[in-house]
């Protein structure tokens, strides 16, 4: 009897204060080693704790933390989580409906390319948004941030947000990126987003504009020094790719220029190379 009951309270003390990073873990070692449905019996305790905390089902948990293990690098698609079950991928169509559920709780969402327009594929993609990632982080449960219906302002004020976190290594450039077409793609509306698909920008094109336009809008800095842009984009993505976009905004060849939404500054009559700003145009 006595060590029945220590058994009980250790349970429910594990269960306690078993963080949820840790939970998901054990149940990609279990899962891995095991498949789906040994594996849920093996990390039953840890399933539990990741379904109270998400308020999704057992076989939900699995998937959610076979997607949630690549965050920050590549996306997630049918065939990896196959190979990872060791199962044919046909037998996978059983798990469509909770890929669909993982999405409609925003626990996970679909890849986008940057031809945000045309999100669906034959063959879906996933990965994590940024604020599921910071919930396991802080061990709390999630309530998932709506996009539906943003104002300008409340969009840019979000991805100022998103390019702050890059800043501070919470997230990098591949979620910051996913975070931003996201937005976009279900605000489609906002003239930002309907001058993105006009003027057919990439995914860099779209990400130097914002960061313009929210140094703009929240600094107050019309015009920005080539090195300060240098410094913000080596934020985002990293020396390399930082010094070639400065490069072809320094020598005024990127495309923000050719379609009249970047120009540089202008001192005593005569362009003004190290400082670069949105036109009018740009700005209305």
């Amino acid at each position: 009897m006595t060590n029945t009951n220590n058994t009980s309270k250790k349970s429910t003390k594990t269960s306690e204060f078993m963080r949820i990073v840790e939970c998901i873990d054990k149940v990609l070692i279990v899962v891995k080693e095991h498949g789906m449905e040994q594996g849920c019996i093996k990390a039953k305790l840890q399933l539990k704790i990741i379904q109270e905390m998400y308020n999704i089902n057992e076989i939900q948990s699995v998937l959610f933390c076979l997607i949630l293990e690549s965050f920050g690098e590549e996306s997630v698609s049918l065939t990896d989580i196959a190979r990872t079950l060791k199962c044919r991928k046909m037998l996978l169509l059983q798990y469509m409906d909770d890929l669909d559920e993982l999405q409609r709780k925003k626990l996970i969402c679909l890849k986008i390319t940057g031809g945000f327009l045309h999100k669906k594929r034959s063959f879906p993609e996933y990965v994590v948004p940024v604020e599921v990632l910071n919930s396991v982080r802080e061990n709390k449960g999630y309530i998932c941030e709506e996009y539906n219906n943003l104002t300008p302002i409340e969009m840019f004020e979000r991805f100022d947000q998103l390019f702050q976190s890059c800043v501070d290594d919470e997230i990098n450039h591949y979620i910051l990126i996913q975070e931003v077409l996201n937005a976009l793609h279900i605000n489609k509306e906002i003239a930002f987003s309907e001058k993105a698909i006009e003027y057919h920008l990439n995914e860099q094109q779209i990400i130097i504009l914002l960061v313009f336009c929210t140094c703009y809008i929240f600094e107050d800095e019309n015009a920005i020094e080539i090195d300060e842009l240098c410094s913000k984009f080596n934020a985002i993505y990293g020396r390399k790719e930082a010094r070639e976009i400065n490069n072809s905004l320094k020598n005024i060849e990127n495309k923000l220029f050719k379609i009249d939404l970047l120009e540089c500054d202008c001192f005593n009559g005569m362009a003004d190379t190290q400082h670069i700003k949105m036109t009018k145009k740009a700005k209305d």
